[in-house]
Order: structure tokens, then sequence, then C-alpha cells
């Protein structure tokens, strides 16, 4: 499964320098050139170069089909893409989704920080921005922000990937399914995860972060006042 997301990271690359590091923006490095495999003598560093993953991090919690979600949200710097591989060439700004879910009953079904396995994994960044042309067809009337979690199961064989979306008031966070890959082995979908049609609808329960002046939307997005 990683190699596998790997692919996908990969493939809006252009071409990488032949020495050192080279930095790439995280949000919308999915495109149409493809590279297949990763120079070894090459490092890439996958950077949130306008400091969007940071107003994810905090505390949220949300009820889903009976059970109760307590979800924490961290953000982790250049951080190895394949933190097992001792030689490791790539590195991204990544948020990571750890949960504790309790059934009807209270029992508790996940909890992500006694069991590392069930963290959700941060990937891509897709962010479409308001265009002058919008009303004529070509363009984006409003701004439209997503990130990707994966959950990985069975060994890594099977990912349950999910677009997370945020409220203009940063006060809500909905997780919706994207889809379920397996590569190998059944497939394992648990319930309590986000499902065809039904998002996981979070409510934040840690103080709103400050939105980030790196953004070039900032300024519209800053409440009016009146």
């Amino acid at each position: 499964m990683k190699r596998y997301i790997l692919s996908l990271l990969l493939a809006g690359l252009s071409t990488l320098t032949a020495l050192g590091q080279k930095v790439m923006p995280l949000e919308n490095n999915y495109g149409s050139v493809l590279s297949k495999e990763l120079p070894r003598k090459d490092i890439l560093y996958l950077k949130d170069t306008h400091r969007l993953l940071p107003k994810y991090v905090g505390s949220w919690e949300g009820e889903y089909k009976g059970y109760k979600l307590y979800v924490q949200i961290e953000l982790r710097e250049r951080a190895p893409y394949s933190p097992d591989t001792e030689d490791c060439k790539l590195f991204v700004d990544q948020l990571c989704l750890m949960s504790r879910i309790l059934d009807a009953t209270g029992r508790e079904v996940v909890n992500a920080k006694i069991n590392p396995d069930r963290i959700g994994e941060g990937t891509k960044l897709n962010v479409k921005r308001p265009t002058a042309d919008a009303t004529s067809g070509g363009g984006a009337k409003r701004r439209e922000e997503a990130y990707m979690f994966y959950f990985s199961y069975n060994h890594d064989a099977t990912g349950v990937f999910c677009w997370a979306r945020m409220s203009d008031d940063m006060k809500t966070l909905t997780l919706e399914l994207k889809s379920v890959i397996t590569m190998d082995g059944p497939m394992i979908h648990p319930e309590y995860l986000p499902q065809e049609g039904t998002p996981w609808v979070l409510r934040r329960t840690s103080k709103v972060p400050p939105r980030s002046a790196l953004d070039p939307d900032f300024p519209a997005l800053i409440p009016s006042g009146k």
C-alpha cells in the first residue's frame, strides 16, 4: 500500500534536480507529469508552503452510527514518508489523525495512541482557488480545499481513503469516504469508519487557530465583521 501511495505522490512531480534536496509545494502536487521512481541521490521535500495544515491541528469530537469519536490531529513537519526505510529520500509535511472510538456500550474499539497502526496518515492536499473567469464556467466560484487521510489494515494491504473538508469557520470537519483499495487478502473496512454517503462530522473542541497569513486567499477568508 505504501508503494501505491508513493506512486501517486510522484505522479505529479516534475523532473528532480540532479543533486541535493528539492523542495516542492505539498499543495496540488498531483499533476500530469509522471515520475516512475525517485533517484536515490536526490532528496525530495513536499512542503506545506502556504501553511494550510496547522488549522486542522487540535481536538475534535463526534458521533457516528452509535460510536463516540474522539479525534486528535497533529502535524509532523518534514516527516520521512517511509520511516522504516533506512535511506528514505522522500519527506513530507503531514497530518496524523489519532482516534479513540467507543461503541454504544462504552467499550473502546480503537485507541490509536496505544495502537499506532490505527493512526490515519495524511497524504495529499488539494486546493481550488476562485478565479476571475469563474462566472463563465472557466474556474472555481469559491475556494475548495480537501486533505486526504488513509487508514491501513491487513498489514498495510488494505487502505481506506477519506477526504477531510473543513467549514469556513474552522469549527467543523467532515471525513468522507473516497475509496477502499485492497492490494492483497480480504478487504477490511470497519463500520466505525466513514461509509459511502455517510461521512464523519466532527466538531472542534480545542481553540480555533488563526488563519495562515501565507495563504493567498487569506484576505478574502477573514470574516467581514459587518
